[in-house]
């Protein structure tokens, strides 16, 4: 008698599945919807809390992320990390999978662990592309964080003139935080 697999072992298998044969649409698709009718939470949360879109974005594939989507796959469940698909394709300035997740109306200014959205991270990062889309994507630049910083915050932290000069372009500051971005144009000079 064979003994039929867990619902968390197919996923894990899936995963294995999807990093081996990540360009194989047409498999992993197949793959998706016998996992469905094996009544398979597609949604469900493997290591760390990751759950099978945290997988595609960390392969950078928009196919494997429109897929998923298409199946059922929710694009806004945040990891152990409390980092929600975006926010991982933003810390790993992957612009193909931040773009395809911004098509479908994700949560573009969910809270990480310390309510960091993924324009916080952006800053952080440095990458201004990627602040650029969510900022035309509608990303709040005015939102704090836990530690009461807005994004422009950490583009002074890291002494990130292009970010500074990106964010600026989209918000005012105070007088605090202006004369330290006039100290950091100054020592960059």
């Amino acid at each position: 008698m064979l003994k039929r697999k867990g619902p968390k072992k197919l996923l894990y298998e899936f995963v294995r599945y999807i990093k081996d044969n990540q360009d194989s649409t047409i498999a992993i698709r197949h793959r998706l919807v016998k996992l469905n009718a094996e009544d398979v939470d597609l949604n469900g949360k493997m290591y760390r809390g990751r759950t099978l879109m945290h997988h595609a974005v960390a392969l950078n594939k928009k196919n494997m992320i429109r897929l998923f989507i298409k199946h059922g796959v929710n694009p806004d469940i945040a990891d152990d990390d409390f980092l929600t698909p975006l926010h991982l394709a933003v810390m790993k300035n992957f612009h193909h999978a931040a773009k395809e997740l911004l098509k479908h109306d994700v949560d573009i200014n969910a809270g990480a662990e310390f309510e960091q959205t993924p324009l916080h991270f952006a800053a952080i990062t440095g990458n201004v592309d990627l602040a650029k889309m969510l900022i035309d994507n509608k990303a709040d630049i005015l939102l704090i964080d836990e530690k009461n910083n807005y994004p422009i915050d950490y583009a002074i932290d890291e002494k990130d003139v292009r970010m500074i000069q990106f964010l600026l372009t989209k918000q005012t500051v105070d007088e605090t935080r202006m004369k330290l971005i006039e100290k950091i144009y100054k020592e960059k000079r």
